[in-house]
């Protein structure tokens, strides 16, 4: 009978593990959360972006400053989108379609389309690419999480790319993520797979009575 008792113990930790512990927090990494970001570009002058999340749960604003200009407007937690579409930030695990962008510190926009696969530091990424206003425009986006790893920027004058220790930021930030996201995963498939044995052992021992 202790057996039995242990399986049904079992089963219900596996359960507990497998859904309603590690899947929240997965959910809970999924909104923008409040922070800032800020990207410094190489080019024909070094020029700095700074993208600030800010507000309570579900009213959030962002702020964007650079070259003497500064854009606030509302900002989906979950979408990433403004009114005038995304300025920098993607979602989390974004979708291989095109995606409206506007960058306030040049006041461009544009459509960028999603155009294949990519790989940055051995993080596998998604490549969009557009042109806002005449100007060429490239991200590679971590396909999990959203985080924005590389950028170039063609204009009339040169082309910008992220600065290494920029570079360098972002890739850091999104390996962290991703690890968490791993283990969160492992151990809802662990949850799950302790739950089906301990329900396989305790009908079986259930029978055997």
């Amino acid at each position: 009978m202790k057996r039995l008792y242990w399986c049904i113990a079992l089963f219900i930790f596996g359960m507990v593990l497998g859904t309603l512990v590690a899947p929240p927090i997965i959910g809970s990494m999924k909104p923008l959360a409040n922070g800032t970001t800020t990207l410094t570009w190489d080019g024909p002058e070094k020029v700095t972006t700074e993208i600030e999340v800010d507000g309570a749960k579900k009213d959030a604003h962002v702020t964007v400053r650079g070259q003497g200009r500064e854009f606030t407007d509302e900002i989906s937690r979950y979408t990433a989108e403004t009114s005038r579409g995304l300025v920098f930030l993607f979602p989390y695990g974004p979708d291989r379609r095109s995606f409206r962008f506007y960058d306030p510190v040049t006041e461009t926009q544009g459509t960028v389309d999603y155009v294949g696969p990519g790989e940055v530091a051995d993080l596998r990424t998604y490549v969009f690419h557009g042109t806002l206003d005449g100007q060429e425009r490239t991200f590679e986006v971590e396909r999990k999480t959203g985080t924005l790893l590389r950028a170039t920027w063609e204009t009339a004058e040169g082309t910008y790319t992220l600065d290494s220790a920029t570079e360098q930021s972002l890739i850091d930030a999104a390996t962290h993520k991703i690890r968490i996201l791993k283990l969160l995963q492992i151990l809802t498939w662990l949850g799950k797979f302790i739950a089906f044995i301990a329900a396989v052992t305790g009908v079986v021992l259930f029978v055997r009575r």
